[in-house]
């Protein structure tokens, strides 16, 4: 049957998989997921600044792109309610979803895809980003969306202006957008040179890539600019990811950052069960093995390395760290190899491939719904968690957190407090306090520690609880 038949759309399996997962989406959104101190900081400036303001430095040392933090504060302006701060992210993770599966279909062939968009979609880390108040989400989805048409028009498949509008559009909603279409022309500019016919169609190729590129640069070096004079957290930013920067060295430094790193990867198969993870990496290196030596190396899967390496390249002269949420798109790039390793072997090992997949995650589904709803998950390493469970008793406790706000409905905050404001803090009552610098606030190198412990030195505690991330004291003020 023509993939082009007038089939109503409930009955196509892109409905099933727009409805699948909407409702893993919804058990996120519904459960009410603690929100880590990080996203507190860029909920703050959402709520607190207009759209002028958010073209100046954020609070709470946050950065992300201008399109991003104007929709969100489009939503929240027009609905006034947290939750509001999800719908870009939905769908953001709809369109990865999407896009995921025309690659797969239009790009690489697979006439029966279903089965790999499932593991896509149902993947706990991307179900995670998904439902996490930053731009990174953002990451994986233009992504998608510059491969399947830029991979589109050199395989004249896809008009140009296609990828053109996404990489102008992408540039305001990913930082990635640079590294992905950096990508694209490199390889493009090797077929050019490989074919060796631009010798004799210099206009045309030149007027070629002005159509491609030249939009997306004007947008890229805008937005440099603008980022270059308003970031005034760049010493902040160096100072807490320099361990996530690829090191430079003569020593086992950099075998050590890649181990972390290929750890990492890993767990972004199988929902964290590093016991399959070789596995995982046979089929990788499996696939790496036919893209370099064996297929002649086909442009549409060079892309995806020479993605990684531009990543590793802009890791090591510190532009942009290379580990955590960070590398989050990786998890593209891939699957698309292995799946691609996955349909050039044997049916025999494919058939084990699946059987192990079903296996995890009928072993681990205690875990992975655990991690669906994220409730317990947060509990223990972020204030908002803990808050639920401190709130319980009758008394209605004042939050005060020094570093960030708290973004939990019906509980009350003070915002954030620089030292002074801290010191004159007095509100003659029980108050919870808050410290997001965790179990090392007090012992820490930060300079505003001494004024913290000096504070506490202060009060009358209560009541004090120790979390992963953080430290939580009951201070009673009316004493």
């Amino acid at each position: 049957m023509s993939r082009h038949t007038n089939i109503p759309f409930y009955k196509t399996p892109l409905f099933f998989l727009v409805g699948g997962y909407t409702i893993f989406y919804l058990v996120q959104y519904v459960a009410n997921a603690s929100l880590t101190p990080d996203q507190m900081g860029l909920v703050y400036n959402l709520k607190t600044r207009d759209y002028a303001g958010l073209l100046k430095p954020l609070d709470a040392n946050q950065a992300s792109p201008i399109a991003f933090l104007f929709i969100q504060r489009f939503f929240y302006s027009v609905f006034e309610a947290d939750y509001s701060f999800y719908f870009l992210l939905y769908a953001s993770g709809l369109l990865s979803v999407v896009y995921f599966r025309k690659i797969l279909i239009d790009l690489m062939g697979i006439t029966q895809p279903m089965l790999y968009v499932v593991f896509f979609m149902l993947n706990v880390y991307f179900l995670l980003i998904n439902t996490t108040i930053k731009q990174y989400t953002f990451d994986l989805s233009f992504f998608l969306m510059l491969y399947y048409y830029g991979i589109g028009f050199l395989q004249q498949k896809k008009p140009w202006y296609a990828y053109t509008i996404v990489a102008t559009l992408g540039i305001w909603f990913s930082h990635m957008t640079l590294v992905f279409v950096a990508a694209q022309g490199i390889c493009h500019l090797a077929i050019i040179i490989r074919n060796k016919t631009w010798k004799n169609n210099i206009v045309p190729t030149a007027i070629t890539a002005l159509k491609l590129y030249l939009l997306p640069l004007v947008m890229l070096a805008i937005f440099y600019w603008y980022f270059v004079t308003t970031n005034t957290n760049k010493a902040y930013m160096l100072s807490f990811w320099k361990n996530n920067f690829f090191p430079v060295e003569l020593s086992l430094k950099p075998l050590v950052f890649t181990g972390y790193c290929i750890n990492e990867f890993a767990r972004l198969f199988f929902i964290g069960n590093r016991y399959l993870s070789a596995f995982v990496w046979l089929l990788l290196g499996l696939g790496l093995w036919l893209i370099l030596f064996k297929k002649k190396w086909q442009t549409q899967y060079l892309i995806l390395l020479c993605i990684i390496g531009i990543h590793v390249v802009l890791s090591a002269v510190k532009m942009y760290p290379m580990r955590d949420r960070f590398t989050f798109y990786f998890y593209g790039p891939l699957l698309l190899i292995i799946i691609y390793a996955l349909e050039n072997i044997n049916p025999l090992f494919k058939a084990a491939w699946f059987g192990l997949l079903g296996l995890t995650f009928i072993t681990y589904f205690p875990v992975v719904f655990n991690q669906f709803t994220r409730a317990q998950q947060y509990i223990n390493k972020h204030p908002a968690g803990a808050l639920v469970v401190c709130n319980n008793d009758a008394e209605d406790y004042t939050v005060v957190d020094y570093y960030q706000t708290f973004f939990k409905p019906g509980i009350s905050f003070n915002g954030s407090m620089n030292t002074a404001q801290l010191q004159q803090f007095h509100p003659g009552k029980k108050y919870w306090y808050i410290s997001t610098y965790g179990k090392t606030h007090l012992t820490g190198s930060h300079p505003e520690q001494a004024a913290i412990k000096a504070f506490l030195q202060t009060k009358k505690i209560i009541d004090q609880k120790k979390f992963d991330c953080f430290n939580i004291y009951l201070i009673d003020d009316g004493h």
